[in-house]
């Protein structure tokens, strides 16, 4: 049996507007296809990173703008890692509770709030780090015991 490389990685950098999200949830999801996910685990990391990509284009800044978003998918035997950076403001770090949030009230939310509970109901792992002077949000998920050896 012959050793997967760990990780396997992409890097994407995209301009900061919104048009370009729709080819970086290809790239993920194409990535996560890869991997002993589910094609619907797969969309839904699509999904979330596609979330992720917004709030760092939309944050704090003017929809359109020329800044950057870079986009690491890291492929590990046992998990893929979604990191989304940007050099805009500081964020606030994510909070450890997953908070309450009621689907069947959504107008209630704010975008940013309905956003975070995507990724965090499919994602495994989220973090928000302030890295230099980049911010980098992680999301992680796993392969549920499985390995990209399987």
């Amino acid at each position: 049996m012959s050793k997967t490389p760990d990780p396997r990685t992409i890097r994407l950098v995209i301009e900061g507007r919104l048009e370009n999200v729709f080819l970086v949830g290809l790239a993920v999801q194409s990535f996560a296809m890869y991997s002993p996910l589910s094609e619907r685990e797969s969309y839904n990391v699509r999904a979330s990173a596609v979330e992720a990509v917004n709030r760092a284009i939309l944050r704090a800044g003017i929809p359109g703008s020329v800044d950057e978003v870079e986009i690491w998918v890291a492929l590990h035997r046992d998990r893929l890692v979604v990191k989304v950076c940007d050099r805009k403001e500081p964020v606030a770090p994510e909070p450890r509770e997953r908070g309450t949030f009621d689907p069947e009230r959504a107008d209630a939310h704010s975008e940013d709030e309905m956003r975070r509970f995507i990724i965090r109901s499919v994602m495994d792992e989220v973090t928000v780090e302030r890295v230099g002077d980049r911010n980098e949000f992680t999301m992680v998920k796993r392969f549920g015991g499985k390995t990209l050896d399987d």
